[in-house]
Parts: C-alpha cells; structure tokens; sequence
C-alpha cells in the first residue's frame, strides 16, 4: 500500500493514538524517525488499522531513519546535519533538507544589491536635477562649477547602472545553471546570457532567457519532488517582459525578485544524484532518455 498525498492518516505511537495528519507529514515523520515498525496507521476507507510496515513509504522512511548513510552525520566543523533522505516518488513531497549547510552546493543570488544599484542612479539623477535648479542659490553661482558637479554625477549614476546590469547577468546566468543537471533546460547558462547582446535577436531571445527559464524551473522542481517550493509565475515574467518593450518598466523589480527567490529556493537543494534520480529517466531529458 501507499500513502496518498492529500489523504489524512491517524496513527499510534508509545501506545497514544494521534492524527489526523496529512499523507505528506507522515512520510516525514517516518524519515525523521518518529515512527517505529511497532506503531499502527488508520485512515478513512480502511476495514481495520495496519503496521506502518505495509505502507511502501513508511516503511523506506523508517529503514532509512535508522540507515548511519542518513543517521545525522557529523561534519569536521562539529555542525550537524539533519537529512530527509527523498523517494522521489509521484505526489510525493519528500526532499532532503539540511538544516546546517557549511558548504553550500550552488551559489545563492542577491535581489538586495541588484535592486540598490538600480535605485542608485534614479536618486543621483535626482541629486542632479535638484543641483541645476538650486545651485544657484546654494552659493554655487559659477556655470563651470555646476558642470563639474553635473559630470561627476552622471558619471557615478553610469557607473550603477553598469553595475546593475552585470549583476543582472550573473542573477541570470546562475538562475538557468541551477536547473541544468536532469537535463530539461532547453538553453544553458551561457547562451541565456551571451544571447542577449545579439542584436535583434536579442529581441526574441529575452522571451526564452526569461519567460522560458520560468517554465524550465516549474518542471525542474517538479521532476525533483520539490513540492515545498514555491514555482515560478511564467505568466508574470511574460507580462513584465512586455511591460518594458512598451517602455513601462514597474514590473521588471517584481520580475527580478522572483527569480532571485526561485533560484535560492533551489540552492540548498542535493543533487539530483544525491536523491537517486537518475537524470536518463526522465522524459524529456537530454541525457539519453528512451522511453
């Protein structure tokens, strides 16, 4: 037998009946080593309780629990690690968590130093209106002086906006290299970057750099069983992608920030290897896949 996802479970432990609880959380509790063999499940449907032993799931959850493979290891740093080891199994939410990470497996991206090198300049141009209008009267009287402020300011907001779009690119980059490893990204990470500076074809290819990787990360962290995971809304990435073709560019912060979110999410996420999936598996894949 399964547990269902969506279905509640009740269950005994230490002689103590508990529940309901989700089909989900059970799995959990099996792996973290709340259940034992001994302890029996009920749900609605069901002529009388059975052993946890009968339920597929729960059953692996426990062997795994007491496997010393998963048995929370000790790192050199003395920090210990907590692991859900995964089944990866359909409708299934069970991904490995690691509650203390020395090393992380990928990078993570910050929305917090793109989103200040964007404000940047709009607060300099600010700075330099206010200066044009109002040095004058702020003793600043010489037009050579006022120029020199002008350039100095123009120069630092050039500067941001440069700095923005590399650490867009970088944003970008690793958003589609941390979707790559099952194979069903449909670019890489250098072409989604590199691509952009073609002109006119650059045109189409922001559609694919980031509308596309939004409907590349939903079936990544669904081939993954990272149902926890908050997808990614491919429709708004289209929605601010056209938003700045007609100049209204008030969607592409909230754009920016979804990837950044999406592609954390996934940053302390094990490898697909680490989960027992095998990427040849996976319809779609480019790694060797026969159905």
């Amino acid at each position: 037998m399964e547990i269902l996802q969506g279905v509640h479970y009740f269950y005994t432990t230490n002689g103590q009946q508990v529940g309901p609880v989700d089909g989900n959380e059970m799995v959990r509790l099996a792996h973290q080593g709340y259940l034992s063999e001994t302890d029996q499940v009920w749900t609605e449907g069901m002529a009388e309780w059975l052993p946890v032993t009968a339920f597929s799931q729960l059953a692996a959850g426990i062997h795994a629990a007491t496997d010393a493979a998963y048995n929370n290891p000790v790192m050199d740093d003395g920090s210990v690690v907590v692991k859900e080891p995964a089944l990866a199994r359909p409708g299934v939410i069970m991904v490995p968590r690691e509650e203390t990470v020395p090393e992380r497996y990928r990078k993570r991206v910050s929305f917090g130093a793109w989103i200040w090198t964007a404000v940047m300049p709009l607060l300099i141009l600010g700075v330099t209106s206010f200066g044009s209008a109002w040095g004058p009267r702020l003793g600043y009287s010489s037009v050579d002086d006022l120029e020199t402020i002008v350039v100095i300011l123009f120069g630092l907001a050039l500067l941001f906006l440069v700095i923005n779009s590399i650490i867009g690119l970088v944003i970008l980059h690793r958003a589609w290299s941390h979707i790559q490893e099952i194979g069903l990204a449909r670019t890489t990470p250098g072409k989604a970057v590199g691509f952009l500076f073609i002109p006119f074809f650059n045109l189409y290819w922001v559609f694919i750099a980031y509308y596309g990787w939004a409907e590349d990360y939903n079936r990544y962290i669904e081939e993954m069983g990272a149902d926890h995971i908050v997808p990614a809304n491919s429709g708004f990435q289209l929605a601010a992608i056209i938003c700045n073709f007609v100049q209204l560019p008030f969607l592409w912060p909230f754009a920016v920030y979804m990837m950044c979110r999406c592609t954390n999410d996934i940053a302390d996420l094990p490898a697909p290897g680490d989960l027992g999936i095998d990427p040849a598996s996976i319809p779609g894949s480019r790694f060797g896949y026969q159905a």
